[in-house]
């Protein structure tokens, strides 16, 4: 009598492109909950973030310095740039070269310009700053992942 219609299960299907760039999100999260700098006192990267916003979109005096708040201007710039990617990723969209390009050009010179330029108000770099560079980098390069081969 009640008979439910015959459906097909779906199943969660994950592009390569996508199984990358969630990984890279899951490295920013991380890198968020250990300590990223030493500047008088040890910072997560969750307080380096915020900082940074507070930074950019505050008053004029920056409490942290001019040079550490290039630095916080540079991050957050990339921080928007790799939306880009992750939008094209997650919609799954086919986007011309230069709207995976640009995004990808962008944050590789702001990750060399945060590795080479010496801040001289920062103590030490630990670890956490280098995951939250490697996730950046994962996650613009994330469109440019290679499509899955299917074995028949």
């Amino acid at each position: 009598m009640n008979e439910l219609p015959n459906r097909e299960s779906r199943t969660l299907q994950f592009s390569n492109s996508e199984i990358v760039c969630g990984l890279g999100i899951i490295l920013f999260c991380v890198s968020l909950a250990i300590p990223a700098i030493k500047h008088g006192k040890d910072s997560l990267g969750i307080e380096c973030f915020t900082m940074g916003l507070f930074c950019i979109f505050g008053p004029a005096k920056s409490p942290l310095g001019a040079e550490r708040q290039l630095m916080s201007l540079i991050a957050h710039l990339m921080h928007i740039s790799t939306l880009i990617p992750i939008f094209i990723v997650w919609n799954r969209k086919n986007a011309d070269l230069p709207w995976k390009l640009l995004p990808c050009l962008f944050a590789v010179i702001c990750i060399a310009f945060l590795l080479t330029i010496p801040y001289s108000s920062i103590e030490r770099v630990y670890v956490g700053y280098y995951i939250w560079l490697l996730s950046i980098a994962i996650i613009t390069l994330s469109p440019f992942t290679p499509p899955a081969r299917r074995i028949v």
